[in-house]
């Protein structure tokens, strides 16, 4: 789902569907879409069976802008997909992203708190 290029993670948003070796199996269609359909042409074991769009929601979409402009090593791929996917990190991981997103967290539930609190008083006022 996460291609490294020019020291930058870019989106892939396809899967693969393909027979291979008598298995059918799905990934991410990484590097691109040609790469898969040149493979299976070289290749009489590789049947490609479809190519599947994969729509991200928006917060996927925001979580991947931030990925985006953090230039990290190619080790942090999974750690990405798993943020990006469900915007969660690992326990005990330390990132920037991770800080912002406890922040974010704290923000929402004061929110939470703030407007609860206040449809308490209005009920309180009989409003």
């Amino acid at each position: 789902m996460l291609l490294k290029k020019n020291g930058r993670f870019e989106l892939c948003p396809h899967k693969v569907k393909y027979i291979q070796h008598g298995k059918e199996i799905e990934q991410w269609a990484l590097p691109n879409k040609q790469w898969w359909l040149d493979f299976s042409n070289k290749w009489e074991h590789t049947e490609i069976i479809e190519f599947v769009e994969i729509e991200f929601t928006k917060e996927q979409l925001q979580r991947f802008k931030e990925i985006a402009q953090i230039n990290t090593p190619e080790s942090f791929r999974e750690i990405y997909i798993d943020y990006i996917l469900n915007g969660q990190f690992p326990e005990g991981y330390t990132h920037p992203l991770r800080d912002l997103q406890i922040k974010t967290e704290q923000l929402q539930q004061d929110e939470y708190l703030v407007d609860l609190d206040f449809r308490q008083s209005l009920s309180e006022l009989g409003v």
